[in-house]
């Protein structure tokens, strides 16, 4: 897969794979949706073809969470045919599966390829979409349900497009170290931060904040290392319980109304957590699969296309086994230590999951879950040792 060693076709790769949202959100720009939807579907053929040609797998952590996050994938599908209901957004399935089996391509072959590629990419994305911010103060385009929609479309929707570009800029400069990367990582930040702020989206400033102080600690605590994925797992289920069942949040009042600017009831979440949990009950084993967004709205109520939780979303969607396909890959994904020489990338890589599943909370991601896979398999990539990289398949 040699292919895959060339920076300018990895990162022309995510151009397909991740598309600014105002593609799809401006009646204007459909020719160039429709473009990309056809070189999408060229593209994952010609990845398709370049793995299958290899033909002998190196038998790691990383073809481990491939595999785990395509099953995940193919559950959607199963799971909406076990409910007799049509597919929701069907080209969603077939990018989120692009970009597993890509970004698994990309990384076993060359990661700081991969990882510089991607840094520039979304990185680029992140800033253009604070000149739209500053250009288009009012909100570049409307959409049905929105007005504040950017270069990345509605604000609530940049968090995973973030989460990548801020990962692999930082990567980025861990590894190579130099004054390209060094700027180019400060211009990532202070762009994510700067339309963050003025559009004010409380959640990526608190998710973001909280793991940047998780890489100054560990930073600063050279003999600490990072929390392992047992105790972040534990620590977020136990904040699911106290926010999403047992609804604490007045306890935090000085967090949420005091410094987020939200109300106590994070924008009247708590009712559509309420419907979300009484459908759940009833359809806990396979949930009602992958339906529309007008389906959704039905059953929610409020207007809600999604439950604002990404653990409340799954479990709804797709029952406790499409959770407990997430919570596995998030957990196979990151267990276990790293080389010694790699400590640095990790307490990056694993301040970025403590982000992503603190999101989960409040987010649903159900358009852009897709975009988090890269980092699971990031975190794949890292965790891999020297001894079961001697492990083929033929």
């Amino acid at each position: 897969m040699k292919v895959f060693n060339n920076e300018k076709f990895v990162a022309l790769c995510y151009l397909v794979l991740i598309k600014p949202g105002c593609v799809t959100g401006m009646p204007i720009l459909k020719p160039i949706d429709t473009l990309f939807n056809i070189l999408r579907i060229f593209l994952l053929v010609f990845i398709l073809i370049s793995i299958l040609k290899k033909r002998t797998f190196v038998k790691n952590r990383l073809l481990g969470t491939m595999f785990l996050l395509i099953i995940a994938t193919m559950w959607e599908v199963l799971s909406t045919f076990l409910n007799n209901a049509t597919i929701g957004e069907l080209g969603a399935l077939f990018t989120n599966m692009g970009i597993i089996i890509f970004t698994y391509a990309a990384l076993s072959t060359n990661e700081n390829v991969y990882t510089r590629a991607t840094a520039k990419v979304l990185g680029g994305y992140i800033i253009v979409n604070l000149i739209t911010v500053l250009l288009f103060p009012n909100g570049m385009y409307q959409s049905s349900l929105y007005s504040q929609n950017f270069f990345l479309s509605y604000r609530t929707a940049w968090f995973t497009v973030y989460l990548l570009g801020l990962t692999t800029a930082l990567l980025w400069h861990e590894n190579e170290k130099t004054v390209s990367s060094r700027n180019w990582c400060f211009m990532v930040i202070v762009a994510a931060y700067a339309s963050m702020i003025i559009e004010w989206t409380a959640k990526g400033l608190f998710c973001f904040t909280v793991a940047g102080l998780f890489i100054v600690f560990w930073r600063l605590s050279k003999r600490r290392k990072v929390l392992g994925i047992k105790t972040v797992m534990l620590i977020e289920a136990i904040v699911f319980y106290v926010v999403i069942i047992e609804r604490m949040m007045d306890r935090f009042a000085w967090l949420i109304v005091g410094i987020l600017k939200k109300d106590i009831t994070l924008t009247s979440r708590t009712r559509i957590w309420d419907n979300a949990i009484r459908i759940i009950k009833e359809h806990y084993v396979i949930g009602v699969g992958r339906i529309s967004a007008g389906e959704m709205r039905n059953l929610l109520g409020y207007g809600a296309s999604h439950p604002h939780c990404r653990y409340l979303y799954l479990m709804l969607c797709f029952g406790v086994i499409g959770l407990g396909l997430f919570l596995i890959a998030v957990y196979y994904s990151t267990k276990g230590n790293v080389a010694e020489n790699k400590e640095r990338n990790n307490q990056i890589v694993m301040a970025s999951l403590i982000a992503m599943l603190t999101a989960c909370q409040v987010e649903s991601l159900s358009a852009t879950g897709g975009y988090m896979y890269p980092l699971l398999l990031i975190a794949a990539g890292l965790h891999c040792t020297a001894k079961n990289e001697r492990k083929y398949i033929q």
